[in-house]
């Protein structure tokens, strides 16, 4: 990481500086008074397996 911020320095890239704080979860507890809970839920997805550019017809 510190090979990656110097090759950035050289080249005149800005970095930005890590931001101190409070997690999502901690602020949410703090100032809501409400404890955020990870659960698992079933999504729908779809997979693609191939696509032809030029479509076929029926």
């Amino acid at each position: 990481m510190a090979a990656a911020q110097a090759a950035a320095k050289q080249a005149g890239e800005a970095i930005a500086e890590p931001v101190e704080g409070l997690a999502i979860e901690d602020a949410v507890r703090k100032e809501l008074g409400v404890r955020l809970e990870k659960q698992p839920l079933p999504l729908p997805f779809l997979i693609l397996d191939h696509i032809d550019e030029t479509p076929t017809e029926n």
